[in-house]
């Protein structure tokens, strides 16, 4: 296979919404605001994580008796299919008191405010573990049953809520070694826009609290956002590289995940995505001229990072030995 240079493959245009890492000093203002009714917890980012603990105590609206969010609030997106995937550590401890201490991951809407949000707690029965909890025209439900009541401390997890805007539903998912598992079934609702949340609710006095969020993202629904590729040839003649074949493959598994072959004009093409996978998405990207591999690289996933649903990737493919010079190709030119 001939040589290629480094940067094989250049993401030219990010397809997520909304990527955070939270490994700034500070809280990136342009993506969030600050959402606190008790002022005694504390907000931190630190090392990749963001934080709200303390002791609760100091409600700013004393007169809410069963609401007292505190949190982070995205700013708003236009409303479209969507995935939203947090990692949230699990408390070592909740309140003994049933419906008061709750963990939560959180996608909604503006006027109305319609959402649906993953939570961890104790429900009004006193029974503990993961909850879908929504508001839509019909009213305010959750499901009954609590999903991994004996769950482990101090570990992530990786919550999933989807959304589809074409069919008005939505519903959540927790990442288990056999896949997504579902929290509860899908829900009929709109949202005229797009938030994303991750707060606590403890409407009491005296509960310690220490939420943990890390690696947040909203990205376009896999199966109506294709990845784009375009190939190209660079310092080369005839710049775009027309009729490459270009195969997408699942880091360590190999699976084939789709191909495509790039359009005779504009040298692009599209493939589709599976919504099973976990995105960012490591990935190995080949290209073929014919049958032969003429390129081909790597692409990693590490927390927000990595191949997304809408994305737009270049690919570099060496000049061909028996390219044409330019100046005969210009238009003009004998």
């Amino acid at each position: 296979m001939a040589s290629r240079p480094i940067n094989v493959l250049s993401k030219e245009v990010n397809g997520a919404i909304l990527t955070e890492k939270f490994s700034g000093k500070r809280l990136n203002t342009a993506l969030w605001r600050e959402w606190i009714q008790d002022r005694a917890l504390k907000l931190e980012q630190r090392r990749g994580t963001f934080s709200i603990f303390g002791t609760t105590g100091d409600p700013v609206f004393p007169q809410f008796k069963g609401f007292r969010f505190t949190g982070l609030v995205s700013k708003k997106h236009l409303s479209r299919d969507a995935v939203l995937v947090a990692r949230m550590r699990v408390p070592t401890g909740i309140s003994v008191v049933p419906g008061t201490e709750r963990y939560i991951v959180h996608l909604c809407g503006s006027v109305p405010d319609y959402f649906l949000e993953i939570v961890y707690g104790k429900d009004e029965r006193g029974r503990r573990g993961w909850f879908q909890y929504w508001l839509s025209h019909r009213g305010f439900f959750f499901d009954t049953a609590p999903v991994f009541p004996k769950e482990t401390a101090d570990k992530f997890r990786d919550i999933k809520i989807e959304y589809s805007h074409a069919d008005k539903s939505a519903r959540g998912f927790l990442l288990t070694s056999s896949g997504w598992q579902p929290v509860g079934e899908p829900v009929e609702l709109s949202m005229s826009s797009m938030k994303v949340e991750l707060k606590v609710n403890c409407p009491i006095n005296g509960a310690t609290i220490h939420a943990v969020f890390k690696d947040c993202r909203l990205y376009p629904r896999p199966s109506s956002a294709p990845v784009e590729f375009i190939a190209y040839r660079w310092p080369a003649p005839l710049y775009l590289c027309p009729n490459i074949r270009i195969r997408l493959l699942e880091s360590g598994s190999g699976r084939i995940i789709g191909e495509t072959v790039t359009d005779s004009k504009w040298a692009t093409g599209k493939i589709s995505l599976p919504d099973d996978l976990m995105y960012p998405l490591s990935c190995r990207v080949e290209a073929f001229r014919g049958t032969e591999k003429v390129s081909e690289g790597e692409i990693k996933a590490k927390g927000v990072e990595g191949l997304y649903p809408g994305d737009l990737w270049s690919i570099y493919i060496p000049q061909e030995p028996t390219s044409t010079p330019f100046a005969s190709k210009q238009r003009g030119k004998p």
